[in-house]
């Protein structure tokens, strides 16, 4: 018989599975508040000149609270740590009650005694908005972040990537959606047409990427961002794509509907 003959061909059909999206769910808002918080503190910890970018927004103050609490009671020193703002209106100050650099000074930076020369701040009434946003971007760019948090906007958008920002985005100036302009009018705040914001691709480049929210409707968003394709109609789905380095937190009822939604794919 010859050689040819006696060899089998056997086809083995290799597939891969992109790893999902590690979502730690609990009971309640404050406790997953509380988790979130554990998680910056243990970035810090473990990396005590840690680069990390913050948000602002109603999800993030119980996290900011019990993060000022938990450094206390620890005695972890924040001052060795570079702090990066997400996102910030064009044409505020700091004192203005919208400003996000206000915000983070007054529940991040001055609780945590941040040093100022390692608050890495948007300046918002910069008078060229181009330069500004190419500083920044530089600014981001010098080092790779170590910790990007995040909140999860109502059409999904995370920062002020609002869809269609392709995914390859680095820090610019973005047009606010009228869903997002809606939220904000909710809130009763002063509306603000444009914000500079770091892109899809900054954040994506980052080490660890925690996002956090709670309750159903921020599940409903969840579940458009992790159980459907990657597409920039929902910017977070971003996220999928560096999947291994992103930790959602979320309550019970936010996790419900994204289990829910993973089982009706």
């Amino acid at each position: 018989m010859a050689l040819t003959e006696k060899l089998t061909i056997t086809h083995i059909e290799l597939t891969t599975t992109k790893p999902e999206i590690a979502i730690r769910e609990f009971r309640t808002a404050a406790e997953a508040a509380k988790a979130a918080a554990q998680t910056i503190l243990t970035t810090v910890i473990h990396n005590p000149e840690a680069r990390i970018m913050f948000p602002t927004g109603n999800t993030q103050i119980p996290i900011y609270e019990e993060l000022v609490l938990l450094a206390q009671d620890t005695q972890v020193d924040f001052s060795k740590i570079h702090a990066f703002q997400l996102d910030e209106y064009v044409g505020v100050t700091p004192e203005d009650k919208e400003s996000f650099t206000g915000f983070l000074r007054t529940r991040v930076y001055d609780p945590l005694h941040i040093p100022h020369q390692q608050r890495h701040e948007i300046h918002g009434m910069a008078p060229d908005v181009e330069i500004e946003a190419k500083r920044y971007n530089d600014e981001i760019k010098k080092q790779p972040i170590d910790l990007v948090i995040l909140g999860i906007g109502p059409n999904g958008h995370i920062g002020f990537n609002e869809p269609n920002t392709p995914f390859e985005s680095e820090t610019h100036i973005a047009t606010l959606t009228q869903d997002t302009l809606s939220r904000d009018q909710d809130r009763g705040q002063q509306l603000h047409t444009h914000a500079y914001t770091a892109g899809i691709a900054n954040i994506l480049e980052a080490k660890q990427i925690l996002i956090v929210g709670f309750g159903k409707n921020k599940g409903e968003l969840f579940d458009k961002a992790f159980n459907a394709s990657p597409s920039i109609a929902c910017p977070a789905s971003a996220l999928q794509n560096v999947s291994h380095r992103v930790t959602a937190i979320m309550d019970t009822p936010a996790a419900a509907v994204v289990h829910a939604g993973k089982q009706n794919k």
